[in-house]
């Protein structure tokens, strides 16, 4: 059995999707479960932390980068999780 994945585009984004298919499939309007305070941003939000370190990791390896990279989102999940930010 396959599991059926809606695809959403955030309420910010919406306003310039102008084709007939994302009215149809994409409208975040359309989708009940999404009513009540879904946080269709959060990919952004999180970007945004991110790329605060971005001169940080400017001028490391490969290697290090990807450390981190790792250890910054772990640091944010967890922030997030024990109620941090």
């Amino acid at each position: 059995m396959r599991a059926q994945v809606k695809t959403v585009v955030d309420h910010f984004h919406f306003k310039s999707h102008k084709g007939a298919y994302c009215h149809a499939h994409t409208n975040p309007y359309n989708h009940k479960e999404l009513k009540g305070g879904a946080n269709l941003s959060v990919c952004e939000q999180r970007f945004k932390y991110i790329a605060q370190h971005k001169k940080s990791f400017r001028y490391m390896n490969q290697a290090r980068f990807n450390f981190m990279l790792a250890m910054v989102v772990w640091l944010d999940h967890k922030a997030r999780k024990d109620g941090l930010l």
